[in-house]
């Protein structure tokens, strides 16, 4: 009976300190521009610019209309971001090149300006993407398809991938994700997929060589002119770390638990800025 007793003290004193509120007053706040940038080989810029809320603060983030975005490329042209009212955000008027390194520096007002660097690396698939049906069956017995590609890995580098699979719905004429499951066994643990549930890995376990790459399709096919949509991405590493970052901050559970930042590289500022290349392949 002591001994229960002992342990239920234990755990009232551990819930005591855990419950007890910190002294804010200790808390100093300084305001930060918050500036995003995920550029595509196959769009124009559009940058982000808000300001920081303090950690009390309830109200939304608010959009900065007025700042200074500036770009300026490896040859040292430099461009001025115009702020779009219906995309609220700042767009270049050019498409960034592959393999091109870009600064990115935005002023507004009395903050601190920000600085980043990105660069959009290349793509390269050996192959189109092939659809093969009837290579399975599922847990309830229907017969499941498979879906391959070939990436050319780049040797020089390390190489980040992201990899999302639609299919075509003729009843909303649009095209609809499904659940990514691989058939490479290497990327079935420790899986890292985005809010749009593509999946993310890195070429750890064939730098430099070509990839066969292959995922199991559900059973029957929703489109009748396609069939599905593949769309790959080649990230640099402050998008795969950006993401990475996301997915280990809503893996957290606990009060217990560790606090996991979310990546930023803006200096002088919080967010992120990085470039990805795109391939996209429909299956017909």
């Amino acid at each position: 009976m002591k001994k229960y007793f002992f342990l239920s003290l234990i755990f009232l004193f551990l819930f005591e300190n855990c419950s007890k509120e910190l002294d804010s007053s200790t808390i100093k706040y300084k305001d930060k521009l918050v500036v995003n940038l995920l550029a595509y080989d196959n769009d124009v810029l559009a940058v982000h610019v808000g300001k920081s809320l303090s950690l009390f603060d309830s109200t939304p983030e608010k959009l900065i209309e007025t700042a200074k975005v500036l770009v300026t490329d490896a040859n040292g042209v430099v461009s001025q971001l115009k702020f779009d009212m219906v995309r609220q955000k700042y767009i270049s008027t050019w498409i960034p090149k592959t393999g091109m390194k870009y600064t990115l520096q935005v002023d507004y007002g009395n903050l601190n300006s920000t600085l980043s660097d990105f660069t959009i690396p290349m793509l390269t698939l050996n192959n189109k993407a092939k659809w093969t049906d009837n290579t399975s069956k599922d847990s309830v017995g229907f017969p499941t398809g498979t879906i391959d590609f070939t990436i050319k890995d780049n040797g020089t580098e390390r190489n980040y991938y992201e990899i999302g699979l639609f299919r075509f719905d003729d009843v909303i004429s649009d095209w609809l994700p499904f659940p990514i499951i691989s058939e490479n066994p290497e990327f079935v643990d420790n899986q890292v997929k985005n809010k749009e549930g593509a999946l993310i890995i890195q070429d750890g376990s064939f730098n430099g060589q070509s990839k066969l790459l292959k995922f199991t399709t559900p059973y029957g096919t929703a489109g009748t002119a396609y069939k599905y949509l593949v769309v790959i991405k080649n990230l640099s590493e402050q998008y795969y770390r950006y993401f990475k970052s996301i997915d280990n901050y809503k893996q957290q559970q606990g009060i217990f638990s560790e606090p996991s930042p979310v990546f930023t590289n803006i200096r002088g500022g919080v967010g992120i800025c990085a470039g990805a290349s795109i391939v996209k392949d429909t299956i017909q």
